[in-house]
């Protein structure tokens, strides 16, 4: 049960606290902070971080939807895969950092076309780094017809310990540019699985030993490891559909940006221990949900605009309640929603929504969804209990109905949904009633996830 409970208060904690803001590493070390940073995400690596396809083609890689994500969280300011290209090694990354090259930017958030790679690492509060696989990949042969590999393993071990010391110089030549910077390092995955069963230990000896080396060449760093190769092993045929190619497919590079997601998440939401400045928020000194703001900030919750506001009267439109909260839940489907009005969208909402649809916590409504509509009480009531029983796997039972004189209209369900945040003291409601066609605030949600946090302790 308590994975359960742990999962939707993650759930509660994106939908209703970290829509806008994300701690950075730059933040924590002030003594007094008044703003949180949005993030300016470069991305430096291989083929990998650059999208090339399975079919050998340029696509999307994990930096582009991890980039989506911090977008659709109002969290992203700019990003800039530029620097990431098809076939290099650390070597090449090395080389760009000694020479400062300048490239095109393959990125948002940018007025120029061009960057110099010390300006962009200088911007940056988030790097991910994925590098190292080309140093070794050249001493694999495989035979075309008989699927045969050979390996050079003088050539592998030297070139593996080359790995290490490479990382080791560029990480310190990042952190020379950007001592705050966060920088996350991608470990990689067995880039040939469809070889026969007898070479696999091998594969997987020499995969240990590039990984290892990563983490070698990062100790002594702050920088963090994310690995991969259980990840993707759990479904090579979705992630690595085409067995000549080493390259990810979309639902792959997606898996790896959702890992890297993961990661971000909690080493940014207070889940570290040592004492953390709290942001002073310069719009809630005479609001009423003040002590609720400022208990989840004492809970360790980072939250705000980068302006040193809270915005407690801005409201949730109903797409950013849904896309947030499916996608703290992890809820997947390959079908689609009956829904025609959110067409506008792009691919990654409108396959939350119809997650949202499939698994229940969203209703179809003559197949409209008025996704930038607030969203209204009664409607995030339901879903906080539509939700709350996804985790529990049961039905919710009110033990009375909630005391509230504007509910006795509203159907069972919804009546049920009020209850419930009501019998667990979630909600007090005002003068006596839940106002449920009222749009919800960003203070009102504070409130809810505060109480209903000290509930599930």
């Amino acid at each position: 049960m308590f994975k359960f409970r742990t999962i939707f208060t993650l759930a509660l904690l994106l939908l209703f606290v970290a829509v806008p803001t994300l701690a950075m590493a730059d933040g924590a070390e002030s003594a007094t902070p008044t703003k949180v940073t949005t993030i300016n995400y470069l991305a430096l690596g291989d083929s990998l971080a650059f999208g090339i396809t399975p079919e050998g083609q340029p696509g999307n890689g994990y930096p582009d939807f991890l980039a989506a994500s911090l977008q659709s969280l109002n969290l992203l300011q700019s990003s800039n895969k530029g620097f990431s290209y098809p076939g290099y090694a650390t070597a090449d990354i090395l080389k760009d950092l000694k020479e400062n090259v300048s490239k095109p930017i393959l990125g948002i958030g940018h007025q120029n076309q061009q960057a110099e790679l010390h300006h962009s690492i200088a911007e940056a509060n988030l790097i991910t780094i994925s590098i190292g696989s080309n140093d070794v990949l050249p001493n694999i042969k495989i035979d075309p017809a008989s699927g045969t590999p050979t390996f050079n393993l003088a050539d592998i071990t030297a070139a593996i310990q080359n790995v290490g010391v490479n990382y080791s110089q560029i990480l310190q030549g990042i952190y020379t540019i950007n001592p705050t910077v966060q920088i996350y390092v991608m470990g990689y995955y067995n880039s040939f699985p469809y070889l026969a069963a007898e070479y696999q230990p091998q594969l997987g000896q020499l995969l240990d030993g590039l990984n290892g080396a990563i983490q070698a060449g990062m100790k002594g760093t702050t920088a963090i490891y994310v690995p991969t190769m259980d990840i993707i092993s759990k479904d090579y045929p979705t992630y690595l559909p085409n067995s000549s190619n080493i390259h990810l497919s979309e639902a792959g590079y997606k898996a790896v940006a959702e890992a890297f997601g993961k990661q971000l998440l909690a080493d940014n939401s207070g889940s570290s221990e040592g004492d953390v400045p709290t942001p002073q928020f310069s719009d809630i000194d005479q609001h009423w949900a003040k002590p609720f703001i400022e208990q989840a900030v004492e809970a360790g919750i980072v939250f705000g605009y980068s302006d040193g506001t809270f915005k407690p009267e801005k409201v949730l439109t109903r797409a950013e309640a849904t896309s947030l909260l499916v996608r703290a839940f992890g809820l997947k489907t390959d079908q689609a929603s009956p829904f025609k009005d959110i067409q506008q969208f792009n691919s990654n909402t409108q396959a939350e929504i119809a997650a949202a649809y499939q698994f229940g916590i969203v209703k179809e409504n003559d197949g409209f969804f008025k996704p930038n509509e607030p969203i209204k009480r009664a409607h995030l009531a339901l879903m906080v209990k539509r939700s709350y029983e996804l985790a529990k796997g049961e039905l919710y039972s009110a033990a009375a109905l909630a005391p509230y004189s504007d509910i006795a209209s509203l159907d069972t369900e919804t009546q049920t949904a009020i209850s419930m945040l009501h019998e667990f003291e979630i909600i007090s409601g005002t003068d006596g009633k839940f106002m449920p066609n009222d749009p919800t605030t960003r203070a009102q949600a504070a409130k809810i996830f505060v109480n209903y946090s000290s509930l599930m302790k």
